[in-house]
């Protein structure tokens, strides 16, 4: 590598620093919102993973109003904060 190339790639590397720890600090911060966020619905079959329980069981739920549900068609949708709070 030459002095002139050498003395470029330094420059090029001093100038974009700042915007590559920004970018690293940026890449940081969407990654950790992206590991807190939560679905705001779950299918039966997510539900009973979650509770630890049988599909069957979070019909039930669903039925006797224990759970937060909403319907896709035919599909039943488990309020992810209802979940939460009969998990508890």
């Amino acid at each position: 590598m030459s002095a002139l190339q050498a003395e470029i790639k330094a420059a090029v590397q001093e100038a974009t620093a700042p915007l590559m720890r920004e970018l690293s600090d940026l890449r940081r911060i969407v990654e950790a919102q992206s590991k807190d966020a939560q679905p705001e619905y779950v299918t039966v079959k997510q539900a009973a993973k979650i509770l630890k329980c049988t599909e069957k069981t979070v019909h039930r739920y669903c039925d006797s109003g224990r759970l937060e549900v909403r319907r896709d068609g035919h599909k039943k949708l488990i309020a992810y904060a209802s979940l939460v709070e009969t998990a508890r």
